[in-house]
């Protein structure tokens, strides 16, 4: 059973989830402003659904975000 604070579908993924996340592991002030989600593995018998997530994020948390 899925829970409120954990997204069951890439719909429900969402650049304040993100940034809840990131600020909840330690990175205070982790801010994302973007995200471009895309489709990857599929025909090539993966069974299920895999996403790419390519993540911005302000000036601000550029600088923290870049020991991920």
């Amino acid at each position: 059973m899925a829970t409120k604070d954990f997204p069951s579908t890439i719909e429900d993924v969402s650049t304040d989830w993100l940034t809840g996340v990131l600020q909840g592991s330690g990175f205070d002030g982790a801010e994302i402003t973007d995200m471009q989600v895309e489709v990857i593995g599929e025909g090539v018998g993966i069974m299920g659904l895999l996403y790419r997530v390519k993540l911005s994020c302000s000036d601000s948390s550029s600088k923290k975000l870049q020991t991920l």
